[in-house]
Parts: C-alpha cells; sequence; structure tokens
C-alpha cells in the first residue's frame, strides 16, 4: 500500500497548516504574556511611587516626633 505524490503532497500541506495555525497560538499566547508583563511592570512602577510616597510621609511625622519631643524635653528643663 504504497502512498501517492498526491496523499504525500495533502498531508505535508495539512502539517504545514497544522504548524501554521500552532505558531499563530504561539504568537497570541506570546502577545497576551507580554502585554501581561507589561500591565504589571506598570503596576510595579506604580507601587514604588506609592511606597516612595508613604516613605516621605512617615519620615516627615518621624521628624514632628523628635521635634515634639525636643521641645517637650526643653520645656521640662526649664
Amino acid at each position: 500500500a504504497s502512498i501517492s505524490a498526491t496523499q504525500r503532497l495533502a498531508a505535508l500541506e495539512a502539517a504545514c497548516s497544522l504548524k501554521s495555525q500552532q505558531q499563530q497560538e504561539a504568537e497570541a499566547a506570546l502577545a497576551r504574556l507580554t502585554a501581561a508583563a507589561e500591565a504589571a511592570q506598570e503596576q510595579g512602577r506604580a507601587l514604588q511611587q506609592q511606597l516612595e510616597a508613604r516613605q516621605k510621609e512617615l519620615e516627615a511625622a518621624s521628624n514632628a516626633v523628635t521635634q515634639a519631643q525636643q521641645q517637650s524635653a526643653a520645656l521640662a528643663t526649664q
């Protein structure tokens, strides 16, 4: 039972079509992953900015507490 050239050609075309479809699916998956990674990176940058803002607020509050303690100590020694 030999396979004719036409059958072989049809099988090759089917294999190429399947490979092309798989490649398109892989490219679409890669595009989705890339978009998700970029979104995560952007979210990370936003969180970093929030963290830096909170650190500045904390530092300002800490400075205010230190200043209040110093004033309190100065008043206590008078």
